[in-house]
């Protein structure tokens, strides 16, 4: 984890310079609108600063200022300020007491006082703080929620009205009722399917023995007619042989 790096010139003696003639009056303005465009310091503590040739991907804490020219990726937490130059580009959540962006910064940012966006800055993301600024030219592209709010309304659930209430009791008690009609008449119909079932069995019982008692009443008239037959044949047998005893005996 990247915790501090503080970027110090160091003083280099100069050599002895002639006096120098007296400055021209454009001097004067361009320094002024040289001082307009660089980022300034919002206090007047110890700044650290990220150049232009450093990239970190990971957390980034810091206690007081920090300015970045290079390129970060992960995450920045701290409570102090950060100043985002305009050759930095962030990609990260952001998580400090304010912020200045004149560069590019893609990721959510939550500052506890405030956040401004300067005109040559691009912020993709979401924004959380006490106050923000944009100026014109910039580019925002997410949703801002500023200020934190004495409190928060609530919801009132709307009070069923004693009709609407005797309306839905009322519906609840003819579902209930439909339903046990409904339970009644499958009831019945399973019981009505069952009756017709055993009708269905008695009756083929009754037929079979019927068939049953046919046919062994046929085996009956059979037997007895082969009886009579039997005994009619034997009646003649008898017969015949008498009338060949009384021609004899003539």
């Amino acid at each position: 984890m990247f915790e501090k790096i503080i970027s110090k010139t160091p003083e280099t003696p100069q050599a002895p310079r002639p006096a120098a003639p007296s400055r021209t009056p454009q001097a004067a303005p361009a320094q002024a609108r040289q001082q307009a465009t660089a980022p300034v310091s919002p206090t007047g503590g110890q700044r650290n600063i990220l150049s232009n040739d450093v990239h970190i991907k990971g957390s980034i804490r810091f206690t007081d200022d920090l300015l970045v020219d290079g390129r970060i990726e992960g995450e920045i937490s701290s409570d102090g300020s950060l100043t985002v130059a305009e050759n930095a580009h962030i990609k990260a959540e952001v998580s400090t007491k304010s912020i200045v962006i004149y560069g590019k910064v893609h990721g959510n940012i939550t500052c506890t006082e405030r956040v401004e966006i300067k005109g040559s800055a691009e912020m993709v993301g979401d924004v959380k703080a006490g106050t923000i600024s944009i100026e014109p030219g910039a580019i925002f592209v997410g949703k801002s929620e500023v200020g934190n709010p004495s409190s928060v309304p609530k919801k009132i659930a709307p009070v069923p009205q004693s009709g609407d209430k005797k309306n839905r009791d009322h519906q609840v008690n003819k579902a209930q009722d439909n339903k046990a009609q409904d339970n009644k008449a499958q009831d019945n119909k399973a019981q009505d399917n069952k009756a017709q079932d055993n009708k269905a069995q008695d009756n083929k019982a009754q037929d079979n023995k019927a068939q049953d008692n046919k046919a062994q009443d046929n085996k009956a008239q059979d037997n007895k007619a082969q009886d009579n037959k039997a005994q009619d044949n034997k009646a003649q047998d008898n017969k015949a042989q008498d009338n060949k005893a009384q021609d004899k005996a003539s």
